[in-house]
């Protein structure tokens, strides 16, 4: 990595550290409100070490942070491939002996017993069922509408950082090098949230070290976004899109636990090796498509 990118990682991993530290000192759970808040902060800190970065070198933010997306077609796949990934992965989840396939919104009871009131949740399951809509559809609707909007706004904070300024500064090393290396900063980044049970509750230690793997793994295809759409945007869509359609699983699997049911499982981990096997194979038949389309389009008008 270059110096440039070396500060602002540096930055970040500080930024991270500082947050969880509080957690970590008094004991306090990385959950409820207070979680929410340091949580939403921790996704901003990659902005800030941009522009901290950016302030130190004399270098224009823009120039890091493109924003005019120049294929839509491309912001609707941020938008949906993610959405579909979690779908994927919750159904494969259910291919564990040990876990069941949810008929209906029992699956929904299961995750929220003992965090909401039986009354209460006995009627907001009615209120769900009263729509009529399957809960994968009505959840994927939910999460398409929250990587548009509030999601994507957050994780805006997050990709101003990993699919600005770094992708900027690793776009030398190639696709494949540029989005493993992206993915693996970004998942250890995490670490200090891991540690204090977030993902992971049951498995923390663990956690650290398999969700990099997880994250090297979606960024491919994070990177393949960005590239076509030549906008940062694409990637704070599809970042909102994953994490609002993350709880996909616990409507579909009921059973098993954080390291194999879910997106952020080893289940996870097999889904998106054969996705991306299968980008492989396309992009030995069209190495173009990796490539960032400002330089595709340059190139096709210099032809």
């Amino acid at each position: 990595m270059t110096p440039r990118a070396w500060r602002f990682v540096g930055l970040s991993y500080v930024g991270s550290i500082l947050i969880a530290l509080p957690f970590a000192a008094t004991g306090a759970p990385f959950s409820g409100l207070p979680g929410l808040v340091a949580g939403i902060a921790l996704m901003f800190a990659p902005l800030v070490s941009m522009l901290i970065v950016c302030h130190r070198d004399g270098t224009p933010m823009m120039a890091d942070l493109p924003l005019m997306p120049r294929s839509w077609p491309w912001m609707l796949f941020a938008l949906l491939f993610p959405i579909g990934l979690n779908v994927i992965v919750a159904y494969a989840s259910t291919l564990w002996p040990h876990v069941a396939l949810a008929q209906g919104w029992e699956g929904a009871a299961a995750m929220a017993e003992g965090l909401v009131p039986p009354e209460e949740l006995a009627t907001q399951l009615a209120e769900v069922e009263a729509i009529g809509l399957p809960p994968v559809l009505l959840t994927a609707l939910s999460a398409a509408s929250a990587g548009l909007t509030i999601n994507g706004l957050v994780a805006f904070g997050e990709e101003a950082g990993w699919r600005g300024l770094l992708h900027r500064e690793l776009a030398s090393l190639g696709f494949w090098r540029q989005s493993f290396i992206t993915g693996v900063v970004w998942g250890f980044w995490h670490a200090p949230i891991l540690l204090l049970g977030y993902n992971y509750p049951q498995h923390p230690v663990l956690g650290v070290f398999l969700f990099p793997v997880i994250l090297a793994l979606l960024s491919p295809w994070m990177t393949l976004a960005r590239n076509r759409t030549d906008s940062v945007l694409s990637a704070a869509i599809f970042h909102g899109a994953f994490n609002g359609s993350a709880g996909m699983t616990f409507l579909v699997a009921i059973g098993g636990d954080d390291v194999t049911v879910g997106i952020t499982s080893v289940t996870a981990i097999a889904v998106l090796t054969i996705l991306n096997l299968a980008l492989l194979a396309g992009l030995r038949w069209r190495p173009s498509l990796a490539d960032p389309v400002s330089v595709a389009t340059k190139a096709a008008a210099e032809g």
